[in-house]
């Protein structure tokens, strides 16, 4: 069930990080307290790991386990594939709610980018990085794309950091 998974995995980051053992009422203080943050409903708990859950509500689960474990360091592989715009932004916020934790984040989608307030990017090629002055030359090489936005981090002034390429 979920519980089960986020129980035994909770178990597991706690005793991983500090060496101490999760006591149960811990557990279910952070559970119901994330799950209250999150909009999850309590029958969730009882199913299968997703079986029968749509693609905003494995979202929705994924971020409970990330709000519970409180990883130092996340992969998040597309997390915005398939989610609806109120999903998106509820990652997005989650993200940005958890400051001790180093998000390496892959998206496609430009709007989702903006939404993260990210302080840096790095697009590859080939598995080579494409330095901002070398990438107009790369997306010019791809004959169907039209437009690309590139967003970086915000300048010392503040003023946001992006390279447009229009084709």
């Amino acid at each position: 069930s979920v519980l089960s998974f986020l129980k035994h995995s909770c178990i597991a980051h706690t005793h991983f990080q500090s060496g101490q053992d999760l006591p149960m009422g811990d557990f279910l203080q952070k559970l119901e307290s994330a799950r209250e943050q999150l909009n999850i409903p309590k029958e969730w708990l009882n199913r299968s790991i997703n079986v029968g859950f749509s693609g905003g509500e494995r979202k929705r689960l994924m971020l409970l386990h990330l709000i519970l474990t409180k990883p130092k360091f996340a992969i998040l592989d597309e997390p915005d594939s398939g989610a609806d715009t109120q999903t998106q932004q509820q990652i997005a916020d989650t993200i940005q709610n958890m400051p001790d934790t180093t998000f390496l984040i892959i998206s496609h989608q430009p709007n989702f980018t903006k939404m993260l307030h990210i302080t840096n990017t790095t697009s590859l090629s080939n598995g080579k990085n494409i330095y901002p002055e070398e990438l107009e030359n790369y997306i010019s090489s791809i004959p169907e794309v039209k437009e690309v936005v590139v967003y970086s981090d915000k300048e010392a002034d503040g003023a946001e950091k992006t390279l447009s390429a229009q084709i």
